[in-house]
């Protein structure tokens, strides 16, 4: 088995990207509820932008309805060339770190699936892609986040918890984990960040709306999807 942190760019995996994580039963209930999201959004604006950071091969751009101005971004080449040649809707595809989108603009809809933020260096590193991503959103758009785990995981968590030793409070500021995908790609230092940090990382820009749980997959009782909504106020400036 080979360690990477990024198997991304291998393009054996980019091409079976989809048949393990949109197509395959334990995951396809959680992309066709995120889908249609995206479509309940669009409903309420015809013709929006929208840009979605870390498309990987594009498979919600292509196949989520409503009229709307398709961008995506993945750092990625491997898994854009699928998303270019993908067939459905026309989206833009861009070869982009996650921490700068500045030069892209600003969107009604930002919405980041799947596990885009655990792929940073560090922990603190974290709030830089969230940060670029809420400044991204237009005024008065909406930012969809979504969010991966074990069920039970560290959304009930608490952030502070009193050390077995001496005085104070110790703070979880996210988990670190590893995970094997298709036994042969074996990912190391993936960060699972505390909803509470990302939260004050978006704070600054957005509103919370609420918090959706995606329906639990008969197949994956035990893997938990949420995603969460906010929405920037109609008066803040773009940057």
């Amino acid at each position: 088995m080979t360690e990477t942190r990024l198997p991304y760019d291998d393009p054996e995996y980019a091409d079976g990207h989809d048949a393990d994580f949109h197509a395959d039963p334990a995951n396809a209930v959680h992309s066709r509820f995120e889908l249609g999201m995206i479509e309940e959004l669009a409903g309420e604006r015809s013709g929006l932008s929208w840009l979605n950071v870390a498309c990987g091969t594009g498979f919600h751009l292509a196949n989520a309805g409503g009229h709307m101005r398709r961008t995506g971004v993945d750092r990625a080449e491997a898994m854009l060339e699928v998303a270019r040649r993908r067939p459905g809707r026309a989206a833009t595809f861009h070869c982009r770190d996650a921490r700068d989108l500045s030069a892209l603009g600003s969107f009604d809809l930002v919405a980041r699936f799947w596990c885009g933020c655990v792929h940073q260096e560090s922990v603190d590193e974290v709030p830089q892609p969230l940060s670029s991503m809420a400044s991204a959103v237009a005024p008065g758009g909406d930012f969809l986040l979504g969010v991966c785990g074990p069920a039970g995981g560290l959304g009930n968590m608490p952030r502070a918890v009193r050390p077995p030793f001496g005085r104070g409070t110790m703070r979880i500021d996210a988990v670190v984990r590893r995970h094997s995908e298709r036994g042969r790609h074996e990912c190391r230092d993936c960060i699972a960040p505390h909803p509470k940090l990302v939260l004050a990382a978006l704070a600054p820009r957005l509103e919370e709306r609420r918090w959706r749980d995606c329906p639990r997959s008969a197949a994956r009782p035990g893997w938990q999807r949420e995603a969460l909504h906010l929405r920037r106020p109609t008066g803040s400036a773009t940057q």
